[in-house]
């Protein structure tokens, strides 16, 4: 095959590999963590990245320990990063 068309292969692999990590990062951030939420949706809603990085908060970090964020963009980044 001629180079440009290995770069043309490459560009559409890239485009899924883009559209599936966009896809489940939306997937993560929207759906509860646990199922009762939707018998009753008034209720405190907990998103599944939540529910990730709190196991990994109680797994990795000892007790006494607090994160602090001293940026506005943090706890963004961290849903992100999760």
């Amino acid at each position: 095959m001629p180079f440009w068309d290995h770069v043309g292969e490459l560009a559409k692999r890239l485009k899924v590999v883009l559209y599936v990590l966009v896809v489940s990062i939306v997937l993560f951030m929207v759906l509860p963590s646990n199922l009762s939420f939707l018998s009753n949706p008034l209720q405190f809603y907990d998103p599944l990245v939540a529910l990730i990085l709190r196991q990994i908060r109680a797994q990795m970090l000892p007790p006494n320990v607090m994160l602090i964020g001293y940026e506005v963009t943090v706890p963004l980044e961290l849903y992100l990063i999760a």
